[in-house]
């Protein structure tokens, strides 16, 4: 059955995300169902408000141990954010998880707790 529509245009935004075709339509069942039934939201998700304008003074402001993390072969859009955020943030340390993209946390959710519990374990936030 060809998907149309709403359910269509949810995995066709998993499946640039990702940045393989077909991905959405591979995912687990009940995964797949997941995108499928919230694929309503996609208007929301598409005509959000813009978000407040963060300069890298405000950046360099923080201060907190901070690891942007992204898959190292996530898309350019997606690691402009982690690299932006590693280069401005003092003393932050930026971990590119290997052969991974954008949706790594969704395919690996026990290596991302195991990598954000050593680094919350570990006393200033650069175990990793």
């Amino acid at each position: 059955m060809q998907e149309s529509g709403a359910a269509a245009a949810a995995a066709r935004l998993i499946d640039g995300s990702a940045q393989r075709p077909g991905y959405c339509r591979n995912l687990a069942p009940a995964r797949r169902r997941i995108v499928t039934e919230n694929a309503h939201t996609m208007p929301l998700l598409l005509a959000q408000t813009p978000p407040p304008p963060v300069s890298p003074a405000d950046l360099a402001g923080l201060r907190l141990p901070v690891c942007p993390a992204r898959g190292a072969d996530t898309r350019p859009l997606f690691a402009q954010v982690a690299e932006a955020a590693a280069t401005w943030i003092l003393g932050a340390r930026r971990l590119d998880i290997p052969s991974s993209g954008h949706l790594w946390p969704e395919e690996e959710p026990d290596a991302l707790c195991d990598l954000v519990e050593g680094w919350l374990g570990s006393p200033d936030g650069t175990a990793l």
